[in-house]
């Protein structure tokens, strides 16, 4: 379940994934037809990430892969 809050009116959309089309950014408010944006996982993309590499930073993913690599399981807290 997707919850998504429209700008314009202020209603909190829900929306189940299985509703939303692949690839799809926006949704239609259901009470005052405006377009409303799903939000992205980008929060959930900079809780993986290590400390001091920026999400929204170009290259991030491969930053992180860098900064991950040679670490075992052993390794982790």
């Amino acid at each position: 379940m997707i919850e998504a809050t429209c700008t314009a009116c202020g209603n909190v959309n829900r929306v189940s994934d299985a509703d939303i089309p692949v690839g799809a950014r926006f949704v239609t408010c259901v009470t005052c037809k405006a377009r409303v944006a799903i939000p992205t996982k980008t929060g959930a993309m900079a809780a993986v990430l290590p400390p001091g590499i920026d999400a929204a930073a170009p290259g991030a993913a491969q930053a992180a892969a860098a900064a991950l690599e040679g670490l075992d399981l052993a390794d982790l807290p």
